[in-house]
């Protein structure tokens, strides 16, 4: 026997495919300052002042600054998660274009950098002048002189340059990648009792890691799900977006291949994101996609796409040419249920292509209702809302019928329906879309509560929500011609 209380099952298979709730979204990954464990942060000063730099300060930062409907206006508050990063960084060797002394590079970088180091006045330890950049060029820090002592720490990189003695020479370049620390899962598994523990509900949780390679992060996904489905059997229901790892597509349909879950998006490639407040040589970096794809989520409701091309969205200017187009390199990750950068002919501003996903699919199987992203989590929010009008009934009075069944009396069925159904409509039906109509399904949800069970003799009411979700179009096609021969 349980104690007393209730379960909630999300039904499958629904649609007949072919093949007061959490708001804030969760973000979770290493970083280079505070205390591990949960914080919350209402703007990327109060996060960076917090936590420092790296992945998830970022990627944090990337949304609260970028969420915003309305020009000059923060996005939602998130909470953050700092994790272990049990994943060391990465420094590549340093490639030099000329014969000046060897510069070298040491120290945890803090993020993703493509650094460029070039003397400005040549000359000697003192004497010679260089900036850097640690976007690929994108920004430069101001002229600095070479130190006497022959090191120099970049601010809030964790990189420290090296000059050795010599002459070096004007324009010359040093250039070199970094990869920061991020979490295996061990460190994941030994940070998730402290959500487990906490009474928060997060609708979105965003992995900031990004694998080295795309096998790694496979491994991670089916880790995460694990753990996610902790939450949802807690009745605390989230849907998660992660990146695929540093990989090309081949590799990554490989590692994916077997990977299925209801829960998790999963987003292949970076992009170069324009910082809204650049630092000292980094302003537009190349990072992972699902940072954008995190802020696309953060400023829509709960039931849009935020894959929709149509969306209003004033930041979109800030994502450049992705390393992988979708456009220009087929559906292969699409059809695999990955999402992936794309742009589309004649939606560019001055010159430069506008920046899309393909979709915000779930890895989920062949034939399942968890398709998109989105319908998640409607049904979630119509989980959560059934769940939590559901619990005040727990030890609760009910009337049933005399008549020896045991049965619950019509008329309090009936007041319970429409109980959650109110909770059912305030939370999903009486809401505004992000294309100014209304409501997050088609037509009202159904809330029903089974009248055929003896509930005097098990003390088992049972109960059952169904709804239609707004359809995702994802293909249009179109016929065009001459209205008579010519």
């Amino acid at each position: 026997m349980s104690n007393p209380g209730q379960t909630i099952t999300q039904r499958d298979g629904g649609l007949g495919l072919s093949g007061t709730p959490g708001t804030r979204f969760l973000f979770v990954g290493c970083s280079s300052g505070g205390s591990a464990g949960l914080s919350t942060h209402t703007s990327s000063t109060s996060l960076q002042t917090a936590q420092g730099g790296g992945p998830l300060v970022v990627a944090g930062s990337w949304s609260l600054d970028g969420a915003n409907k309305e020009k000059g206006k923060s996005g939602p508050p998130i909470d953050v998660l700092k994790v272990a990063g049990s994943v060391a960084a990465s420094n590549s060797a340093i490639t030099k274009s000329g014969s000046g002394p060897t510069v070298t590079v040491s120290g945890n970088a803090n993020c993703f950098y493509s650094a460029i180091v070039t003397p400005v006045v040549g000359g000697v330890l003192g004497t010679g002048t260089f900036k850097y950049s640690l976007d690929g060029g994108q920004f430069y820090s101001e002229v600095l002189t070479i130190p006497t002592g022959g090191t120099y720490v970049i601010p809030n990189s964790g990189l420290t340059l090296t000059f050795p003695a010599g002459t070096y020479v004007a324009a010359e370049t040093y250039t070199f990648t970094t990869i920061p620390a991020t979490y295996n899962l061990s460190d994941l598994t030994a940070a998730w009792p402290t959500l487990m523990a906490a009474y928060d509900r997060w609708p979105v949780i965003v992995f900031t890691g990004h694998s080295a390679t795309a096998s790694a992060a496979a491994v991670l996904s089916a880790g995460i799900d694990v753990l996610c489905a902790q939450l949802v059997n807690g009745m605390r229901y989230p849907r998660v977006l992660m990146s695929t790892g540093e990989d090309v597509e081949a590799t990554i349909l490989s590692a994916f291949a077997s990977v299925q879950t209801n829960l998790i998006a999963h987003f292949a490639s970076k992009v170069p994101l324009k910082l809204f407040k650049a630092s000292q040589g980094w302003g537009n970096p190349t990072l992972p996609f699902v940072y954008e794809a995190a802020r696309r989520a953060s400023m829509v409701g709960l039931g849009t796409n935020p894959a929709w091309v149509g969306l209003k969205d004033p930041n979109l200017y800030r994502v450049g040419v992705p390393v992988y187009d979708a456009t220009k390199s087929g559906s292969a990750l699409y059809d695999a249920k990955i999402n992936a950068p794309c742009t589309y002919p004649g939606r560019a501003v001055n010159g430069k292509p506008l920046v899309y996903s393909t979709g915000f699919l779930l890895k989920s199987a062949p034939g399942s209702d968890f398709k998109h992203f989105q319908w998640g989590r409607v049904l979630d929010e119509i989980s959560d809302a059934v769940q939590l009008r559901q619990q005040e009934w727990v030890n609760g009075n009910l009337e049933v019928m005399t008549d020896g069944t045991g049965r619950i009396l019509p008329e309090a069925a009936k007041d319970l329906e429409q109980t959650v159904l109110g909770d059912i409509k305030r939370r999903i039906v009486n809401v505004v879309r992000d294309d100014g109509k209304r409501g997050w399904t088609s037509g009202v949800p159904k809330y029903e509560v089974d009248r055929t069970v003896d509930i005097l003799t098990t003390g088992l009411l049972k109960s059952g929500s169904k709804a239609v979700p707004l359809a995702n179009t994802e293909q249009v096609a179109t016929e065009i011609g001459f209205a008579t021969q010519i």
